[in-house]
């Protein structure tokens, strides 16, 4: 048995440690011992809690569960249960934040980089991290603040699900019809993907992207079950979007009615398809758009 208030030992720099409390302290309290030493704290999902800007979205840490701790010195930490009255001032915890559903949530590939989004303005909605035009991250802005764990490319497996080391990164805001690209000035670090690294942006402002006919992204691809379309009409139109297989056969015919113009998602179910390669065809009017899926159970 350990004891809810052993001393462990942190180094200067990344480690991971284990949790001793007999029952869920939030992040902000539970590190409060080590806070002028702690540079950034983060969990298996990549939420986080970073003291300099006072955010946390961590939640409790909870017995049983390992979490990574950068400290600027090495120090030692005993695990606190409250605060004492004039700790604690001007921290914003977040929890149980929603979920951005119309962009999707990027599955855990292992490893990630942290980002804090600021908006000192009346800029709200989801907000999606791309590289190369890929879902990388996201996450919905409420009460000026977000923070999301941009996920990195998981080196074990043979496609590329997540962003690559040094590749660019560029942030959207979708308001369910149409995607803005959102400017800003860095706060700390830059807007290129590093692993474990943070990047702190403060939000100035933001401006439509011009909308193209076509399937602009599937994510996951390849998939398993379900995967997130997205894809953009320049004019109001009709639209379709079928499913083939290889032999050409039509698998699924779905008839959407008649959109507006701007962007679009729609969620595919293969649950009843078996593992393989498809054809997603989008059309309305004459336009013509196709992307091949990988289906993999």
């Amino acid at each position: 048995t350990v004891m809810s208030d052993e001393p462990i030992e942190l180094e200067d720099g990344w480690q991971m440690i284990s949790c001793y409390l007999r029952f869920p302290v939030d992040a902000v309290i539970a590190f409060s011992g080590v806070v002028d030493q702690l540079l950034i704290a983060k969990d298996e999902n990549g939420n986080f809690y970073n003291p300099e800007f006072n955010f946390s979205n961590m939640g409790d840490v909870t017995n049983g569960n390992g979490y990574q701790l950068k400290m600027s010195e090495a120090a030692e930490l005993v695990y606190r249960m409250q605060l004492d009255e004039d700790e604690g001032d001007g921290v914003v915890s977040h929890r149980g934040a929603a979920e951005p559903a119309r962009l999707g949530v990027h599955a855990n590939t292992g490893s990630n980089m942290s980002l804090l989004v600021i908006s000192h303005g009346d800029i709200t909605g989801d907000v999606g991290v791309y590289a190369n035009d890929v879902l990388v991250g996201s996450g919905v802005i409420t009460d000026g603040i977000l923070g999301i764990p941009i996920w990195g490319d998981d080196l074990a497996t043979d496609v590329i699900d997540g962003a690559v080391e040094g590749t660019d990164l560029e942030l959207r805001l979708y308001d369910g019809a149409t995607f803005h690209e959102l400017t800003y000035a860095n706060l700390r670090g830059e807007g290129s993907y590093v692993t474990d690294g943070l990047w702190v942006v403060e939000l100035t402002g933001e401006r439509a992207l011009p909308t193209a006919f076509g399937i602009e992204s599937v994510y996951p691809n390849p998939f398993n079950n379900r995967t997130l379309v997205r894809f953009g009409l320049v004019d109001a139109a009709s639209a379709n979007v079928r499913l083939y297989d290889l032999a050409g056969r039509l698998l699924r015919d779905i008839s959407l009615g008649r959109l507006s113009a701007g962007g679009h998602t729609l969620t595919i179910d293969g649950a009843d398809l078996s593992s393989g390669i498809y054809l997603l065809e989008l059309s309305a009017g004459a336009d013509v758009s196709r992307r091949k899926l990988t289906l993999v159970k």
